[in-house]
């Protein structure tokens, strides 16, 4: 009889403190991969490599040969899909999340497995930042449940998450609006200018500033100015062969403060033609070393909202390169000498290759 109640009693002991043991965890678990344009509500822009090059998706793997960028629009919500595999026969449900310091937490949602593999959507419980910029961050996963049961806070030893990996370094474009023709997706080659050049700008007039000014500065140290020569005839313009040679004239300038523009979101920018011919004063164009002087037959400047942005030059007095210039009061008296001046032809580049 007194055994009977001791075995009893150990039965009774380990009854009660038993539940840490209750919890079958899976050997293994590891993210296999992420899809940030995936078909369910997910805000994410649809973008490619270059002209000939798409991205596809998953944008993520496990295997490391899978890395790409990704795009959303300023202040968008974010949701993913991930698929999950793990090792453990007995298991068919984990409760998992992730958490960032340099993007937002994934709320943690229920995984269902079936052959050892499950996936499921999360939502980001912040927001895309409201400027443009390329900005980087990693993900850290965990799970706080498994098979309908949560363990994270649950006596007698109040576990924590059971960590899963680090996903990352994941990269991403935020632009300031929907991408536009002839840029509606947009290729990274122009949005790692572009979102590097405009970085935290919110406004259009702020993005077409900085590609403006960059665009002078940066193709000036790879490409000369060449008044006959072009791969700008509107309305195409042929960008990829523009990146791979040295020269530039004002139609290749102005269709890159266009098309790198309207690649970022912007809705209102065009290019203008002036027409000529006219004599201009002192210049330094693009990529030239020595201020001249000379005579076009024709020039042509980025356009937005009846302003200039000329990423072909630099004005002499004062030395600047026109951004958010009013054509008649500010920009023409420092530019024209003499000749004929025509300001009204409107340019709108709708195909790039």
């Amino acid at each position: 009889m007194k055994i009977c109640l001791f075995t009893l009693g150990v039965i009774y002991s380990l009854s009660i403190t038993l539940p840490a043991n209750a919890w079958d965890y899976p050997t293994s678990v590891d993210v296999d991969w992420i899809e940030f344009n995936h078909s369910s509500s997910n805000n994410s822009v649809d973008i490619r490599v270059n002209y000939s090059t798409n991205i596809t998706e998953p944008e993520w793997d496990n295997g490391g040969s899978t890395n790409e960028k990704i795009a959303y629009v300023k202040n968008q919500s974010v949701k993913v899909q991930a698929r999950f595999v793990i090792q453990g026969q007995s298991i068919y449900s984990l409760k998992v999340g992730a958490s960032s310091s340099g993007f937002g937490d994934l709320d943690y949602e229920w995984v269902l497995f079936e052959d050892n593999e499950g996936q499921a959507y999360f939502d980001c419980d912040a927001s895309v930042p409201g400027t443009v910029d390329i900005r980087s961050f990693r993900w850290d996963w965990d799970y706080i449940g498994v098979n309908g049961d949560v363990f994270v806070g649950q006596p007698p030893e109040y576990y924590g998450p059971k960590a899963i990996e680090t996903t990352g370094t994941h990269t991403y474009y935020t632009l300031l609006g929907t991408p536009q023709s002839p840029m509606t997706e947009p290729w990274t080659v122009v949005l790692n200018y572009a979102c590097d050049w405009a970085a935290n700008q919110s406004t259009e007039s702020g993005v077409a500033t900085k590609i403006t000014e960059n665009a002078y500065t940066v193709f000036g140290n790879s490409h000369t100015y060449n008044g006959y020569y072009t791969k700008a005839v509107p309305p195409t313009f042929y960008l990829t062969d523009f990146l791979n040679v040295n020269r530039a004239d004002c139609q290749d300038m102005s269709a890159i403060v266009q098309v790198f523009t309207k690649a970022v979101g912007g809705t209102n920018i065009t290019a203008l033609r002036i027409e000529g011919a006219f004599a201009y004063k002192s210049i330094l164009p693009v990529g030239a070393s020595q201020w001249q002087t000379g005579t076009w037959n024709f020039h042509q400047v980025g356009w937005l909202l009846s302003k200039v942005y000329d990423a072909c030059l630099k004005l002499a007095n004062p030395v600047r390169i026109p951004v958010d210039e009013n054509i008649n009061n500010e920009y023409k008296p420092d530019l024209f000498d003499s000749g004929d001046w025509e300001a009204d032809t409107s340019i709108n580049y709708t195909t790039v290759y």
